[in-house]
């Protein structure tokens, strides 16, 4: 990426980050720093994606754990809703002439999500105290996350199917 300033006949060719601050280099070779603390919105930015000069592999750990966490208490607020306050409304396909156990189909859709909130609430936990990981573990987490829901799925829905008349 090349900045041209005309004026000045100045030409910045990179431009990159670290943790001390902004740096960038002219054509000239002249390197220059200013310190990220100067500018409060790329000092912020920078904490949550800080890149590695040694793995030169940006830290995705922290937002996979912020992925898990929202799933996790999403799967809570469903399970809660539908178990607690009985609102199966809220489950795909529901049809209240076909149930033949209300409260047992609550029961059991609840704590089926309230098992998969576990599961994406662990794994947030271990990608936040995880040091950071490269890509092929941020695939495997990513595809583990998702055996889990595929399982948790096919759980759910084979139980389900005890509570209505065919």
């Amino acid at each position: 990426m090349k900045f041209n300033l005309y004026r000045r006949g100045i030409t910045i060719e990179p431009v990159w980050f670290e943790e001390e601050g902004i740096f960038i280099r002219m054509t000239s070779g002249e390197e220059r720093s200013m310190p990220l603390g100067w500018f409060p919105r790329l000092f912020n930015a920078f904490q949550f994606f800080t890149y590695s000069k040694q793995t030169n592999k940006l830290r995705i750990h922290m937002l996979l754990a912020v992925i898990y966490l929202i799933m996790g208490t999403m799967f809570v607020i469903m399970s809660l809703v539908t178990w607690k306050f009985k609102r199966l409304g809220i489950i795909a396909g529901y049809d209240e002439k076909k149930i033949l156990n209300k409260k047992g189909l609550a029961a059991w859709f609840g704590k089926c999500s309230l098992g998969l909130a576990a599961c994406a609430l662990v794994l947030s936990m271990v990608c936040f105290y995880m040091r950071p990981f490269d890509d092929s573990t941020a695939f495997i987490f990513g595809l583990s996350f998702t055996v889990i829901i595929m399982i948790g799925t096919v759980v759910t829905l084979s139980g389900m199917s005890k509570f209505y008349k065919f």
